[in-house]
């Protein structure tokens, strides 16, 4: 972790790093030219223990400092002219410090792994900033009065008191819409965000310059000779970003759910592990409880067979408690962690009650699959959009024709509702989506208005409702006419500004949350491949049933069930009422809760609480994540307004 500050007194005297659960050494400080720069290291690879940050660079000309975690270190290495039998004890800011001095901007490039690190040049007077292509490492930075300060956490930039507090309405009108694709934007408006895949310099004058080095080429293509050598690709990429991702000691977990994406993390884990045991944990309902009309929730059972068929691997249930955790009564420890609101309330509970498990064994990284869905297991129905684009009309209705019902229940329950969704819509202009609506006699609700809490003087004065169709909220890749560019955008769209989260949980529970396929080489290839690759004779998901054959019975190859997280959400919204109560009571008095909320419409909700014989109540619109994340950002603004303590 790192903090750097020009002010003129010193800033030393107000860094909040020493008080950090996720830093285990000491803090170091550098000073010099009206500068300091701060460091505290969180240990995650046996070489850290030779980590000297910040670090002097080019005969003194530079300081480097950052949250480092390289991966291809022996092919960095070797290009750097080190000898490869002192890597063991290399640390990887030395390896960045060497590349840096040898390459300068251009060592950007040849960096692979998860970072975000500042360098200040002590003769220009400027500072650069790096965040690696994914963004699973944070950094930012606040120009104010002549202050510069550049962190990796906003609750270290906000212990500053030469960094306003101000909050940005506009960012919370959206996260309160659900829309949380935010890039350089955080909750407060003096404070930015440093993009993901950047170099932001910022000039001695206080100027900014922000320069993206890499993106995804929807352009670029990929033909091998036969469908197997497919299939072989896909999995040397997952094993080697799975094994990039594990940790060189103490215990391997992840999160194993009876779907593809999770299955193939854990598997590939369990081939690499050396005879470590495999900790696979699936977030269950707890004493049974089912949300009553919905699909299946429990997926313990079906991980528990998947678990079974791997060596090494070591199945845990985790029954997530059925209680009123901190997130309803103290959710200011989550604030002062991370700076911003919960996100994905309904699902935080039990990811929480994962991070904890790993803990409690000794781990210190939790892996989890998210981002294969839109790499090796695509379900490719996009595909029809652009073979219909590209006049292959027989293609198209031959497949269509043979997607099975069980098999995809994104395109089913009825074959003209998916033709419609991802054959015709994409085509049709939103004047005559309206006008079907109106022909079939349905009332055309706006999306903004059926599924979120905002209020419409917001959305009107901010144009939210714009956003989502134009920014990259899911309407936008559903509508998509290109497959390869949807594809590329949902990969941006769905990491999201997760590593303000992720540097959160790493303080609170001491463990990196690592999304292991959320891999820039794996989704590349993905996306480069022919689309039949990925959507083949009716079967959806082709790549990742071809890569998974061997990992999981057939049965769970082919058959799609929609299932639910910790499945238990129902109940756990059921068990907190009274916090949700509460926190409307301790909301309502904000203005600008007010100006965001659509305070009435909560009121109504919480008055109008499905009574135990209704079964279907809570699938009405505004229950479930809904209220209980607006309430939550109504709680964040209510702390923020008392001064971030």
């Amino acid at each position: 972790m790192f903090l750097l500050s020009n002010a003129a007194d010193g800033a030393g005297r107000r860094l909040s790093l020493r008080g950090r659960a996720d830093v285990s050494r000491d803090l170091r400080r550098w000073r010099g030219d009206g500068w300091e720069l701060t460091h505290g290291l969180h240990q995650t690879r046996q070489a850290d223990q030779w980590d000297d940050q910040p670090l002097l660079g080019g005969d003194g000309r530079f300081v480097l400092a950052g949250d480092i975690y390289l991966t291809r270190r022996r092919d960095f290495a070797q290009a750097l002219g080190l000898p490869t039998p002192d890597l063991a004890e290399t640390a990887d800011s030395t390896l960045v410090t060497r590349a840096w001095e040898k390459w300068g901007r251009g060592a950007v490039e040849r960096l692979h792994g998860w970072y975000a690190f500042v360098v200040f040049d002590r003769e220009d007077r400027s500072v650069t900033v790096v965040t690696d292509r994914v963004g699973h490492r944070a950094a930012y930075y606040c120009v104010s009065d002549g202050v510069i300060s550049i962190g990796s956490s906003l609750p270290d930039l906000l212990a500053s008191p030469d960094v306003p507090r101000d909050l940005d309405p506009r960012y919370l009108a959206g996260i309160v819409a659900e829309y949380i694709y935010f890039d350089a934007e955080t909750p407060y408006r003096a404070i930015r965000r440093v993009p993901w895949a950047t170099i932001l310099t910022i000039e001695s004058g206080g100027s900014v310059r922000s320069d993206r080095y890499w993106r995804l080429d929807p352009s670029k293509r990929v033909t091998l000779a036969k469908d197997d050598d497919y299939v072989d690709a896909a999995r040397e990429l997952i094993d080697r970003a799975v094994l990039a991702a594990m940790p060189e000691q103490g215990p391997i977990a992840s999160t194993l759910s009876s779907g593809f994406d999770s299955a193939s993390v854990v598997w590939s884990a369990s081939r690499q592990a050396n005879g470590r045991p495999v900790h696979a944990f699936t977030l269950a309902p707890a004493d049974d409880e089912r949300q009553s009309g919905a699909p299946p929730v429990d997926e313990g059972p079906a991980a528990s067979r998947h678990a079974a068929r791997w060596l090494g691997v070591e199945h845990h249930v985790l029954k997530s408690p059925l209680r009123a955790d901190d997130m309803w009564t103290t959710p200011e420890r989550w604030f002062l962690a991370s700076g911003v609101p919960i996100r994905n309330a309904d699902a935080f509970p039990s990811y929480v009650a994962a991070m904890e498990a790993t803990r409690n064994l000794g781990g210190t990284v939790l892996l989890n699959g998210n981002g294969g869905d839109n790499n090796f297991s695509y379900d490719g129905l996009r595909a029809l959009c652009t073979w219909l684009r590209q006049g292959k009309v027989a293609k198209v209705a031959r497949e269509a024709f043979l997607i099975p019902p069980d098999a995809s229940p994104a395109f089913w329950p009825r074959m003209t509702t998916g033709v419609w969704r991802y054959v015709v819509r994409p085509f049709t202009p939103d004047w005559l989506r309206t006008l079907a609506q109106w022909v079939r006699g349905r009332r055309a609700v706006p999306w903004l208005r059926l599924n979120t809490l905002l209020s419409m003087d917001a959305n009107k004065q901010f144009g939210i409702d714009t956003w989502q169709s134009a920014l990259g909220a899911p309407r936008y890749w559903e509508a998509h006419t290109d497959a390869r560019l949807s594809m590329a955008e949902k990969y941006y769209i769905s990491r999201g500004d997760v590593a303000d989260v992720r540097a959160a949980h790493r303080r609170l529970h001491g463990v990196d949350h690592r999304p292991a396929l959320f891999d820039p080489d794996l989704m590349q290839f993905c996306l480069s491949i022919p689309l039949d690759q990925h959507l083949k004779g009716g079967r959806t998901r082709w790549l990742g049933e071809r890569v998974l054959r061997e990992a999981l019975p057939k049965e769970s190859l082919r058959v799609r069930k929609h299932y639910r997280q910790g499945g238990d959400r129902v109940a756990y919204l059921k068990a907190n009422r009274q916090h949700l109560l509460d926190s409307f009571e301790a909301i309502k008095d904000s203005s600008l809760a007010r100006e965001l909320i659509d305070l009435p419409r909560v009121r109504k909700l919480l008055e109008a609480w499905p009574k135990d014989d209704d079964p279907q109540g809570f699938n009405r619109a505004g229950y479930g994540r809904p209220i209980q994340q607006t309430l939550l950002m109504g709680r964040f603004i209510r702390w923020a307004e008392g001064g971030n303590r």
